[in-house]
């Protein structure tokens, strides 16, 4: 992404999924272009419409992020430009998700399978 001029953060170290810069508009033609070009290397889950098995996955891992004190953790948003977690409202260097996260982890290693 960054090779196409988008500001992109390194992907997160607990969910591996990338987050877009402060200001980047995801429905911007450029950003939707540079994601067409990336796709094949975003992780598991972030390649367009997951399978029904990897949503419900997903599913799951979202009500664990909220069991595990995270309650505006949102349901997965298959087809968003901005991932699967598009609007997850959360710091992901906050003390909590990181916890919530690595409980959950056991959940999400399943996409995929």
């Amino acid at each position: 992404m960054r090779d196409h001029e988008i500001d992109m953060a390194d992907p997160d170290p607990s969910t591996g999924v990338p987050q877009f810069g402060e200001g980047v508009d995801p429905d911007d033609p450029a950003v939707k272009q540079a994601l067409a070009a990336c796709q094949d290397l975003l992780p598991v889950g972030s390649r367009g419409e997951p399978s029904d098995a990897d949503l419900d996955v997903y599913v799951a891992f979202a009500q664990c992020m909220r069991d595990n004190g995270l309650p505006s953790f949102p349901d997965p948003q298959p087809g968003s430009a901005g991932g699967l977690f598009a609007g997850a409202d959360v710091d992901r260097n906050d003390p909590a998700f990181q916890q919530a996260a690595q409980q959950c982890q056991t959940i999400l290693d399943k996409a995929g399978a």
